[in-house]
This record gives structure tokens, C-alpha cells and sequence, in this order.
């Protein structure tokens, strides 16, 4: 690597060894850290949500350094960029900074945080961050009209990727870094100045970050952090894989975020199918999968750091080479890896085979010829949940229920299960349907929730809803019995898992009951 960036990335490491430390001090001052809750955070005491605070002063540090050092080529490539759209790079990063801050604080709702990240995209936009065209196998396919949608869906899509790995120490650092490093190839490669000294920048910087985030971590990213790598990651992927012609090499810059890629486009899945809000929290993430199949924390780092650095590889090397295939033949290997080893994924593509045969066979039989349909599925645990779904639904069948679902979450006992049950009805009886939800309750620890409808029928609603109460109180006094740890002294359970962001998680299973 050419010196200026050998220089770029080892200002940006010293920068952050001695940043990160004073954003941690900082940062537990100020109380941005993030408590344990006994529930789905599980690491011992509270953490500075100070890493991404710590990178971006590194960084800040490191950039003058290079000027002071006469770094020519780093100084032309700076002169050279548009300003317009280094202004806005640097308007969007602090603002996604801030909007995360106040996440950290916990004063922004899901909504309003994607709102924020909404507006920090468009300054890109209106600064000329769009990308026009994309080649893809070979193919190149002019956006027109969808460049502009084209380019927030792909930020978008790193920054929430991103926000959304972060759940395991060290785990988005190394990720990232990779990334960060491969950037910086791609423009030695390139002969693009900027982008191999930025990428060598961010990649020093992340790995100065990593001395304190390797488990055990001593701080974390927090949501400014993983947030803005997502955005600046995103960036420096859409021009490393920007050719002359203009076309974005699309399947070569999914190589680089091919683990954050592949557990975003699974959650999404895997909380659609089972009616959760897309804000909700599960333990359903690639690294909870692996810890919870037995894995430590080193060596989830290690199986999708392996994964992640043989993905980027096949990225590079379709640079070299000027084609697609590498990149593909990269990304299959590791989807293999992952589906086949049975290490992530089965359980959303079961889900997902499941709706679509559902939804075939209603197609096929016609209106008012469907058989109730039934879907379980445990994510993981092994709480004989399945027991009491038969009783429910028997119970929904002799009071002329119309459907129900269940929905069951502990985090921290590694219990996770949906489960729908619905009747055929014809079109116009819809408006006859009343509906109520039912939190639910074991050892003092909310477990979940039950919605139901239900037909009017000769019997009074409140007297089934009076039913449907005494069926819950049962439900739940089940519950707690089939969860010997669902006590109140839940929130004190023994501390035996690794700490950090993640936690072990006990073996998990997946079935579906059809028709």
C-alpha cells in the first residue's frame, strides 16, 4: 500500500487509542451508557455508548495530521473533491451523530430515528451523492427516475444494517474494518487517492476503537456509532464500486456488507411473517444464533470475520478481474456455508415456505373452501409452548373464535415463539369480527402477548372476552410453570454468559403445523 495511506491508517489507530478512552470517561460523566436490564442486555455493569464518539474524533485528529505531515497526494485529493458534497457529507454525519446520541438517551422513538436518518440521506441527494446506473453480471441498467430512490434505499439500508449488527463486542468493528480496509484497496486499485486514504482512515480508526470493544468490550459503538459507520461505510462502498462508465457494481459492493446484508434482509423476514413491528427486539441475529448454538464469543468474531473477509476477497478480486463472478462465487460460498452448516437462516426460509404454501392453497381451493390454518414456530428454547398452543386452540375452535396469535419473547431465558391459528370466513362477514389483545405475564416479567377475534355470534362479546381472561390467567400460570427461571427474581438470573452485548442462547428449533 502506497505510504500516505500506510500513514493515514496508523495516525487514524494512534488518534483512536487515545480518543476513545477520553470519549469513555466522557461519556460515563455524562451517563450516555447503556444498562444492563436482565431481560435481552445482559453484559454485567453499565457501558459507555461512547465508541463512535471516540472514532469520529480520531478521525477529525488524523485528517489535519495528514496536511501537517505534506502528505501531497492527500492534500491534492482534498482540493480536488466537490465541495458541495463534502460539506454534506460532513452536515449528514453529524447529524446522524446526533440523532443517535439522543437514541443513546433514549429519547427518540423508532420513527422518529428513521425520520432522522431519512434527512440525513436526502442532504446527500441534494448534494449530488446519486448514483445513475448499475451494472449487474455484466448487464448495465440505466435507473432513470429510480436513482434517486435507488441511492436512499441503499444508505438507508447500510445504516439500519449496520444499527442492527451492532449486538455482540467487537463483532461491527471488525466487520466494518474489513469493509473499511477493502475500500481502501479498491482505490489503490483505482487510483483514486481520496478514497484509499479515506478508507485506510476509517479502518485505523476502527481499529484503534477495537482495542476497548474486543470482548470483554469496556465501551460500545451506541446508535451514533453503528450508524454512522453505516453511512460512511455506504458512502465509501458506493464510490469504490463506481466505474468509469458511472454504473455501480452492484453484486462487488454487497460482497462488503454481505453479513450485515444477510441478517437485515433475515430480520426483516423473520418479523414480517410473524406480525412484529419492524422496531421490535429479538434474539433471532446471526451472532445470537451461533452463541446460542454453543459458540463463544471469539469464535462468532472468528466464523463471521472468516465469512465476511472471504466475501470482501471475492469483491477485490472482481475488481481485478473487471467481472462479477467472484464476487458471486464468494457470496454463494458463504450462503452455503450459512444455510447448509445450518448455522443462520433456515428458520426464516421455513417461515417464509410456509406463508407461501398457506397462501397457494387458499388460491387453489377457492373463497369459503379453506381448513383453519395453523403455523407454529420456535425460534429457539425449550419451553413446551407447543402444549399450551394446543389447548388454546381448542379452546378457539369451541367458542367460535375467528383467529388468534401468540407471541412469546424472553430474552433473557432465550425463549422465542409465534404462533397463528386463523378461520376461513367469507368477505362479508368481516364486520362482524370484535378483536382484543391481552398482554401476558409470568414470574412478573412481560412474556409476550395474545390477540384475538373473534364472531358475534348468540353469545354476548364481553362474556367471551370474560372466557378469554380466565384462559389467560391459565396460560399464564402454565407458563410460569414450564419456565422454572420465570420467577421474581427474574431480572437476577445467574451470571453465566459472556459478557458484552451478546449472550448465550440455548439450542433452537423450528417446526410448522400445516392445515
Amino acid at each position: 500500500m502506497p505510504v500516505t495511506e500506510v500513514w493515514a491508517f496508523c495516525l487514524a489507530l494512534l488518534a483512536a487509542l487515545a480518543t476513545v478512552p477520553m470519549a469513555r470517561w466522557t461519556s460515563r460523566r455524562w451517563g450516555l451508557v447503556d444498562h444492563p436490564d436482565g431481560h435481552r442486555k445482559m453484559h454485567r455493569q453499565p457501558i459507555p455508548l461512547a465508541g463512535g464518539i471516540g472514532i469520529l474524533t480520531a478521525l477529525v485528529l488524523a485528517v489535519p495530521a495528514l496536511v501537517i505531515l505534506r502528505h501531497v497526494s492527500f492534500v491534492d485529493a482534498v482540493a480536488a473533491t466537490n465541495p458541495s458534497v463534502a460539506l454534506g457529507t460532513l452536515a449528514a454525519v453529524v447529524l446522524l451523530m446526533a440523532i443517535g446520541i439522543a437514541d443513546d438517551f433514549r429519547l427518540l422513538r423508532g420513527r422518529h430515528k428513521l425520520l432522522g436518518q431519512i434527512f440525513a440521506v436526502g442532504i446527500l441527494l441534494l448534494c449530488g451523492c446519486v448514483v445513475r446506473r448499475i451494472s449487474l453480471l455484466g448487464f448495465e441498467f440505466d435507473l432513470a427516475f429510480l436513482s434517486y430512490p435507488f441511492t436512499a434505499f441503499w444508505l438507508l439500508g447500510a445504516i439500519n444494517a449496520f444499527n442492527l449488527l451492532d449486538g455482540m463486542d467487537g463483532l461491527l468493528g471488525t466487520i466494518s474494518g474489513l469493509a473499511s480496509m477493502a475500500v481502501a484497496v479498491v482505490g489503490v486499485l483505482a487510483g483514486d487517492v481520496l478514497l484509499a486514504i479515506a478508507g485506510a482512515l476509517l479502518a485505523g480508526a476502527i481499529a484503534g476503537f477495537l482495542k476497548y470493544n474486543l470482548p470483554p468490550a469496556s465501551v460500545f459503538l451506541g446508535d451514533s456509532g453503528s450508524m454512522v459507520l453505516g453511512l460512511v461505510v455506504g458512502l465509501l462502498i458506493l464510490r469504490a464500486f463506481t466505474v468509469e462508465s458511472a454504473s455501480f457494481s452492484l453484486l462487488p459492493a454487497l460482497g462488503l456488507v454481505c453479513i450485515p446484508v444477510a441478517d437485515t434482509a433475515a430480520a426483516i423476514l423473520r418479523r414480517t411473517l410473524t406480525g412484529r413491528s419492524l422496531y421490535a427486539t429479538d434474539r433471532g441475529h446471526i451472532h445470537h444464533v451461533l452463541l446460542r448454538r454453543g459458540s463463544n464469543t471469539w469464535q462468532v468474531l472468528a466464523i463471521l470475520g472468516g465469512l465476511s473477509l472471504v466475501a470482501v476477497l471475492g469483491s477485490i478480486l472482481s475488481v481485478v478481474l473487471g467481472a462479477d463472478y467472484p464476487a458471486a462465487c464468494a457470496a454463494i460460498a458463504v450462503a452455503t456455508v450459512l444455510l447448509a452448516g445450518g448455522l443462520f437462516g433456515r428458520s426464516e426460509l421455513k417461515l417464509l415456505g410456509n406463508r407461501l404454501r398457506h397462501g397457494l392453497a387458499s388460491f387453489l381451493r377457492g373463497p369459503g373452501q379453506d381448513a383453519a390454518r395453523e403455523l407454529q414456530v420456535h425460534m429457539h428454547g425449550t419451553a413446551a409452548w407447543h402444549q399450551l398452543w394446543r389447548e388454546l386452540t381448542e379452546f378457539a375452535a369451541q367458542s367460535n373464535l375467528q383467529s388468534i396469535r401468540l407471541d412469546v419473547s424472553l430474552p433473557a431465558l432465550h425463549e422465542e415463539y409465534h404462533a397463528r391459528w386463523d378461520r376461513p370466513h367469507a368477505t362479508d362477514e368481516v364486520r362482524d369480527l370484535w378483536a382484543t389483545t391481552v398482554p401476558l405475564m409470568a414470574g412478573g416479567q412481560l412474556i409476550g402477548r395474545l390477540e384475538i377475534r373473534g364472531r358475534r355470534d348468540d353469545v354476548p362479546v364481553c362474556d367471551k372476552i370474560l372466557q378469554v381472561a380466565r384462559f389467560v390467567e391459565n396460560l399464564e400460570r402454565t407458563a410460569a410453570a414450564a419456565l422454572p427461571a420465570s420467577s421474581p427474581t427474574l431480572l437476577s438470573l445467574p451470571d453465566s454468559r459472556p459478557s458484552g452485548n451478546g449472550d448465550r442462547d440455548r439450542q433452537g428449533q423450528v417446526f410448522a403445523v400445516s392445515d
